[in-house]
């Protein structure tokens, strides 16, 4: 709607109020969500030596004779009398899509008859019970020293609570008959669903202005995601500028100043358009 007097011109902005005012925008060019993986355990590697570990019993983390499989660390269970532990509690998201429970092992020993050295891998909870077996292995499942194996589980259906990965070998010696257990790079990788949520508030119905005049206001662009949205470019119908290309990080948000600049005394309206990677968002 537009006003004349002897004066002024104004004129009056009504900028699709249905879209604007309730802070929503149109989503040009999008994409589909991806995967975003995440390794969970903290010092797979054990070259932060104890970090991110509980051992117990005769369980070191050691160098010796370079028996790594990624260098230059690895836990070392077994050469001795006693039950060795070693464990990390790991929490699975809720929202995972997929989560891999994986690690390398090697065995070795001068025991080649019965089975009194005995090593195993499993899923436990916080409290120390048994939830799925992993693996087991004993002294007849010796190979050459530092010739590793991979075993991988799948975790996923633990997916929304905390689980202890668990490694403990009991060992009896027989004379100067030993077993060794070895295990590195351990690692659990989970991936989810990677969203960019984009969502907008401000209000830009500047209401009757002069001609000629520039007023200005906010619009903030939200990106409610888990994973860093880039922003390509926004679109203005006559009259309204406010460039901005760039990112908002997951849980950011950034502010584009929007000016009105009317040139003639009538109506102006129409559509903002954020162009922007967005997996979702309001339309």
């Amino acid at each position: 709607r537009c006003l004349s007097d002897w004066s002024s011109d104004v004129c009056s902005s009504d900028l699709l109020p249905f879209l604007l005012l309730s802070g929503s925008a149109a989503i040009l060019a999008g994409s589909s969500p991806s995967a975003l993986a995440t390794e969970l355990i903290v010092n797979g590697n054990l070259e932060s030596g104890t970090t991110g570990w509980t051992l117990s019993g005769g369980t070191t983390i050691s160098t010796y004779a370079s028996l790594y499989h990624s260098a230059t660390h690895y836990l070392w269970f077994g050469d001795d009398n006693s039950t060795d532990v070693a464990y990390q509690d790991v929490a699975i998201p809720s929202t995972a899509t997929s989560a891999t429970l994986s690690f390398y092992y090697n065995i070795n020993t001068s025991e080649t008859s019965g089975t009194p050295d005995t090593f195993s891998a499993t899923i436990r909870n916080t409290s120390g019970s048994t939830l799925a077996s992993v693996g087991n292995w004993s002294n007849l499942n010796g190979t050459t020293a530092g010739s590793y194996s991979q075993q991988t589980y799948n975790v996923l259906p633990y997916a929304g609570s905390t689980i202890r990965i668990y490694f403990t070998s009991t060992c009896t010696l027989n004379g100067t008959k030993t077993t060794n257990f070895r295990v590195d790079d351990v690692s659990v990788q989970v991936k989810t669903s990677q969203t960019k949520i984009i969502s907008l508030s401000g209000n830009l119905a500047f209401g009757s202005v002069a001609v000629g005049s520039t007023p200005q206001s906010t619009l903030t662009i939200y990106n409610t995601g888990n994973s860093t949205m880039t922003v390509n470019s926004i679109s203005y119908p006559s009259a309204f500028s406010g460039s901005w290309s760039g990112t908002i990080a997951a849980g950011g948000s950034h502010a584009v100043t929007v000016t009105f600049s009317p040139t003639s005394a009538t109506s102006y309206g129409g559509t903002v358009t954020v162009n922007s990677d967005a997996t979702s968002g309001v339309n």
